[in-house]
């Protein structure tokens, strides 16, 4: 018995390694993108200062940044290291951290992300240290108030020292994720203090600290200027006000991004969710009619983005209040659906209520979202790694122990993975023969004021790795070394170069 157990903790971490050495080889082979330029170029103190105190209040986000694009090692290390603790945190919530099982579920999740997600996150570094070491500290923090609520005698010193250091540094990250640490922790309180009868001193804390890390990041004079409408990129509201751009966020942006967009979890998610749902013998003993609109509510969202929402492509009609509305109509029903079944499925309180506040967070995460625009794929991260602790929470529910099971979860996480390593080794060598390529148009061209610059493979995988617009060109020209008196010239990938160069 102790020889199996030995075997399953010695290839918990073997995996946890493969999942590490995986993100890092990742991050060697994504080139830097347009966003990343900006820091790479900053040569002295006062442009470092510059840059981190008035780009924004996202000032760990913007010091790591500088740092990842002046030390490359770091950068591959951080990526690799907070991309490791992302999926290892999740598993922890589970309560089956030691399971290897869960190890590898979580790491196929999270690479089986949307597209437009993955571009925005870790397809880009600028992205990436924007939202993904702030979504860590946050779902640590969701983790904690929970814990604290319901099993707050499994707190230990290292959780609650954890915990109040990511209360304060989460703030500095990414604006929604600053409110919603706040709020989560006033949600907290008030929930410890009607259970308890008394306060909880580490929640209080913890809110006062992200009071604190809030303050920090909003006295920043960039966002007097958004609520001004001064800025050129982010604005308080849209061009036809605040009401006009809440209800546009809650009937068009946000039941597209939260749910359609992230159709492929959901169908998992519905799926499981019935099963467990007619294994279950409460269940099993309700009226017929509320069994049949249970499941037929979380069927519906799946059926619908596949049998009508693509086969009729309402995409096309985003302008349409009718489809908005019948969008709005479908994902409510299926989000209600979840925080019923919930309720039946979880038998567990602690389970059951971190099921809850899992989902609650959902919507809380995006109330800030309301307000602000353009709202882009990053945004939505948080969204997926919730929905992705929802899933891991009902595969916890799950008994199944078939070998056949486990061995085609390990080949389908080395599947996925060789799949991303070939992508990326593609397009990283696409990368290193387009910079040949520019350095020998420059020495061999008798017209030198125009370069030709192919775009990668993939694209569609990494935000902005081909400069699209004047600021983006005059960056990439500094930081390759290429004189701005020459002009680059755009063309798809797979084009014949070598007749282009010669035009």
């Amino acid at each position: 018995m102790n020889n199996k157990i030995n075997f399953k903790l010695n290839e918990l971490y073997v995996w946890c390694t493969f999942i590490f050495l995986f993100y890092l080889l990742i991050s060697i082979l994504t080139p830097l993108a347009a966003d990343d330029f900006k820091w790479a170029i900053a040569h002295n103190l006062t442009v470092y200062k510059g840059l981190i105190e008035y780009t924004n209040g996202r000032y760990l986000d913007n010091l790591l940044e500088l740092i990842a694009m002046k030390i490359s090692v770091l950068r591959y290390l951080l990526y690799a290291g907070i991309s490791m603790s992302m999926v290892y945190l999740l598993v922890m919530m589970t309560g089956k951290y030691q399971r290897r099982t869960y190890i590898i579920i979580a790491f196929i999740v999270i690479l089986m992300m949307p597209r437009i997600i993955y571009r925005d996150t870790y397809g880009n570094f600028a992205g990436f240290f924007s939202y993904v070491p702030s979504t860590v500290l946050s779902i640590l923090i969701l983790f904690v108030v929970v814990v604290s609520i319901y099993k707050c005698e499994e707190l230990n010193t290292t959780w609650i020292s954890l915990f109040l250091i990511s209360t304060l540094l989460g703030q500095l990250f990414v604006e929604n994720l600053t409110l919603y640490n706040m709020l989560i922790l006033i949600i907290g309180n008030v929930i410890f203090v009607i259970r308890n009868r008394h306060i909880n001193y580490y929640l209080i804390m913890g809110f006062m600290l992200s009071l604190i890390g809030g303050m920090l990041m909003f006295i920043n004079p960039i966002y007097i200027s958004i609520y001004r409408g001064g800025n050129e990129y982010l604005r308080f509201s849209d061009n036809q006000g605040l009401k006009h751009k809440i209800l546009h966020t809650i009937f068009k942006e946000l039941p597209e991004y939260i749910f359609i967009n992230q159709y492929l979890i959901l169908t998992v998610i519905a799926f499981i969710t019935i099963y467990l749902l007619f294994k279950n013998t409460f269940f099993n003993h309700w009226i017929l009619r509320w069994k049949v609109v249970l499941v037929v509510s979380l069927a519906m969202l799946p059926f619908y983005k596949f049998f009508i929402y693509d086969f009729l492509q309402f995409y096309k009609l985003k302008g349409s209040l009718s489809v908005a509305l019948f969008n709005l109509m479908i994902c409510g029903c299926f989000y209600i659906a979840l925080f019923i079944a919930t309720y039946v499925i979880f038998k567990a309180q602690f389970v059951r209520m971190l099921g809850y506040y899992t989902l609650g967070s959902i919507l809380l995460v995006t109330v800030p979202l309301l307000l602000v625009s353009p709202i882009t794929p990053g945004n939505f991260y948080t969204i997926y790694v919730l929905w992705s602790l929802y899933l891991l929470l009902l595969m916890t529910q799950c008994r199944v122990n078939a070998k056949s099971l486990h061995i085609g979860i390990r080949a389908l996480a080395l599947g996925l993975s060789m799949i991303f390593i070939v992508t990326f080794s593609m397009i990283y060598f696409t990368h290193i023969q387009r910079l040949n390529s520019i350095e020998h148009q420059l020495h061999t061209q008798r017209i030198k004021h125009v370069v030709v610059l192919e775009k990668l493979p993939f694209e569609n995988m990494l935000n902005k790795a081909t400069p699209s617009n004047d600021i983006q060109h005059n960056l990439f020209k500094i930081y390759y070394d290429i004189p701005q008196n020459v002009n680059l010239k755009i063309v798809p990938y797979g084009s014949n170069m070598a007749k282009l160069e010669g035009d």
